[in-house]
């Protein structure tokens, strides 16, 4: 998975190729600091896109929650002590789809698709 910042390095250097992004929202456990003040490196959930029009009439906040609720379907840390649901924190990204390749799980029906960590 790359970073935020590989990508736009990536970007960078690839101007003869259009970018392609896509709006979706990263998950990311992060727990409390340590008890010296020192903050704890986030953990990679997940990444979620909503592909259908009926996620546009809710809220910023409604789709950060609803992102965060599919991943605990979904993902492997959901019964993980530490970085369980209760640490998750989502935000949304701009992001070209082709440097997160192929999803996970994509469910044009429900209209969602879900990057997991590998």
């Amino acid at each position: 998975m790359l970073k935020l910042e590989q990508f736009r390095e990536i970007c960078d250097n690839d101007q003869d190729r259009p970018n392609m992004l896509i709006q979706a929202y990263r998950v990311d456990s992060r727990r409390p600091g340590l008890p010296d003040g020192i903050p704890l490196r986030p953990i990679f959930v997940g990444i979620v896109q909503f592909t259908r029009d009926i996620y546009k009439e809710r809220s910023g906040s409604q789709l950060k929650t609803a992102a965060s609720d599919l991943l605990m379907d979904h993902s492997p840390l959901v019964y993980h002590i530490a970085f369980g649901p209760s640490t998750w924190l989502a935000e949304l990204i701009s992001i070209d789809d082709d440097v997160l390749g192929p999803p996970n799980i994509e469910d044009a029906a429900e209209g969602f698709r879900i990057w997991l960590p590998r």
